[in-house]
């Protein structure tokens, strides 16, 4: 959809929804210096979403999602603590008391995580009854599944990083605790996670990164 519809933003884009050489990788967000504004700061537009996490533990997924958001903002240079979100809620049909149980759970998670990351919801919406007639004649509901969309703001639009290498012998870090295969259980989120975050984006200002990609999720 990128390719079809504007991504530049009137010529307003420093950071493309795709990037790289070939500019054929999706980016972790997008950085966006409105045209005719003052100064430097930019906003910072980020994504996070994994329905198969929704069909485990729709609690942890909300964590999971919110995390990713903020990882992908951070991840190009948005300051952590300058971070708003909002919750795009797809679900089947709430009237089903495990469908309603999940979405009381996920509802949770965001409650929880949002006070971990100081980060505040400042919009949202729902779609439910997202269900279907299935060859067997029964109903069938997809994942319970949450987008969460994260704006924030990036103080200096020159200090934004994409995640493509930039030349050869440049040092590689990871840094984070052991990954964790999309096959098992939902992962927590490391308690000194906000911390970390807050480390990169305080590298980031300094001139330390020059390329920036999230990895997956904390166990």
């Amino acid at each position: 959809m990128i390719r079809i519809y504007d991504h530049e933003v009137q010529g307003g884009t420093v950071v493309k929804p795709l990037t790289g050489v070939e500019a054929d990788a999706p980016s972790d967000a997008a950085v966006i210096k409105p045209i005719g504004t003052r100064g430097v700061k930019g906003i910072v537009l980020s994504n996070g979403i994994n329905p198969e996490y929704g069909k485990r533990d729709a609690y942890k997924m909300a964590w999971s999602v919110i995390d990713e958001a903020i990882r992908n903002a951070v991840a190009v240079g948005a300051d952590p603590q300058r971070i708003a979100i909002l919750d795009n809620f797809c679900w089947g049909d709430p009237l089903r008391p495990e469908t309603m149980g999940s979405l009381v759970e996920a509802c949770r998670g965001c409650h929880d995580a949002a006070l971990f990351y100081g980060t505040p919801f400042i919009s949202g919406k729902d779609s439910l009854n997202n269900e279907y007639l299935g060859a067997d004649g029964q109903r069938h509901a997809i994942p319970p599944t949450l987008l969460i969309s994260a704006i924030g703001i990036i103080h200096d639009i020159n200090t934004a990083v994409t995640m493509d290498l930039k030349a050869a012998g440049n040092e590689i870090y990871l840094i984070g605790s052991d990954l964790v295969n999309s096959d098992q259980l939902v992962p927590d989120i490391h308690k000194d996670t906000a911390q970390v975050y807050r480390a990169l984006h305080q590298a980031i200002q300094n001139g330390l990164v020059k390329s920036a990609h999230d990895p997956l999720v904390w166990k």
